[in-house]
C-alpha cells in the first residue's frame, strides 16, 4: 500500500479453504489511513491492532455457533514479501520498512489507553 502510495492500509479476514492464499469467503476487513512517516513494521502493526477487537468478535460469535455473514472474494489487492526491485522503489521514494526505536514505539502503543 505505501510503495502504490495507497490512501489506506488494511488486512481481511477470510475462510481459509484451500492452500491458495487470500482464497476463501471474506468474512470481514478492517483499514486505517495508510501513514507514511511511518515505516512499514509500525503501519502493519496498526493494521492489525485495528483488526484485533473485530477479529475477537468474530471469534466469540463463531464460539457461540452464531451466523456469519460471508462475502465471495472480490479480486482485491495482495501485497506479498517485498522484492529486491520493490525494496529500491520503496528507498527511491523516503519510506523505511523499519526505523530504530519501532519496536519500543509499538510496544507502548500495546499499553496505551484507546
Amino acid at each position: 500500500s505505501l510503495l502504490n502510495k495507497e490512501d489506506k492500509i488494511g488486512a481481511t479476514i477470510h475462510i481459509i479453504d484451500s492452500e491458495e492464499i487470500d482464497t476463501g469467503p471474506i468474512i470481514g476487513s478492517v483499514s486505517i489511513p495508510a501513514n507514511p512517516k511511518m515505516s512499514l513494521v509500525r503501519n502493519i502493526f496498526s493494521v492489525y491492532k485495528s483488526g484485533i477487537p473485530y477479529l475477537s468478535a468474530i471469534i466469540s460469535s463463531i464460539a457461540k455457533n452464531e451466523s456469519i455473514a460471508l462475502s465471495p472474494q472480490n479480486n482485491g489487492t495482495y501485497y506479498s514479501f517485498p522484492t529486491i526491485h520493490d525494496i529500491a522503489k520503496f528507498r527511491e521514494l523516503g519510506l523505511f520498512f523499519y526505523e530504530n526505536g519501532d519496536h519500543q514505539k509499538i510496544i507502548r502503543s500495546i499499553y496505551e489507553e484507546p
